[in-house]
């Protein structure tokens, strides 16, 4: 029988690693493998259309190719090859086969074309932020002055207004009595004057009546002619006037004024004769 082995001793240190050999040298390249076969052409987004249409929204209709990659939801623009700047862009709503429907929401230019070039186009951006106000031009000079238009013509004279009323004239007051003239004295013997009676009392004036509205003054006649003067017979008291009456071409009208009678009387009061005193004024 074998006997008991005794403890394993403790293990001695480690020894220092040698040096790494030098690498090997690489073997020769494997000969490259036989490139396989082109796959065929992928579907793309660059259709064409002869189909002949007017600018304008709402569903167009284009004859294209066939394996195109539209797919509905997907915008597209359609540009006319010969004026690039006239478009019509939306969302394609079906492709089938040659046919391809699109909703056009976005028209630019006009006129009808039959030349289109069909591709992709981005949605259209949210409305940017207001930029800043540009500084204020400088103020151009003044253009010049137009001609003067036409005079306009002078407008119809307003209606002319009925004339006023006249005012009633106010009464006239009566004219008060005349007082009776004393009687004149006879004239004496030669030489000395007989004596000239009293003049009798006046009669008071009756009252005045209220003045009327002056009327509208009427245009001044012509003077008449000045009578001729009384000639002096001697008499120590001249004669009174002779009344003047107007000639034959002198037809205005006369207003008798006045009317005195004068009574001649003697030393004893007798009455001689009687000679009317008449004054006449051209109105």
């Amino acid at each position: 029988m074998n006997g008991v082995t005794g403890a394993t001793g403790v293990a001695g240190a480690n020894g220092v690693t040698g040096a790494t050999g030098a690498a090997g040298i690489n073997g020769a390249n494997g000969v490259n493998g036989v490139t396989g076969v082109t796959g065929a052409t992928g579907a793309n987004y660059s259709a064409t259309s002869a189909t002949s249409l007017a600018i304008g929204t709402g569903a167009q209709t284009f004859a294209t190719q066939s394996n195109q990659a539209y797919a509905p939801g997907v915008r597209v623009r359609a540009s006319s090859s010969i004026a690039p700047t006239d478009y019509m862009e939306g969302v394609v709503t079906s492709y089938s086969g040659t046919s391809l429907v699109v909703n056009v929401d976005n028209a630019v230019g006009s006129g009808t074309f039959a030349n289109w070039n069909i591709n992709l186009a981005g949605d259209v951006g949210a409305v940017g932020p207001t930029g800043v106000a540009g500084a204020t031009g400088v103020t151009g000079s003044d253009g010049v002055t137009g001609a003067t238009g036409a005079t306009g013509a002078t407008g119809s004279n307003g209606v002319t207004g009925s004339t006023g009323a006249t005012g009633i004239n106010g009464v006239t007051g009566s004219t008060g009595a005349t007082g009776i003239n004393g009687v004149t004295g006879s004239t004496g013997a030669t030489g000395s004057n007989g004596v000239t009676g009293a003049t009798g009392v006046t009669g008071s004036n009756g009252v005045t009546g209220s003045t009327g509205p002056t009327g509208t003054a009427g245009t001044n006649g012509t003077n008449g002619a000045t009578g001729a003067t009384g000639v002096h017979r001697g008499r120590t008291t001249p004669r009174p006037p002779r009344p003047h009456w107007p000639s034959a071409r002198d037809r205005r009208p006369l207003r008798l004024r006045a009317i005195r009678h004068t009574l001649r009387v003697s030393a004893s009061a007798r009455p001689t004769r009687l000679r009317p005193r008449i004054t006449w004024k051209v109105s």
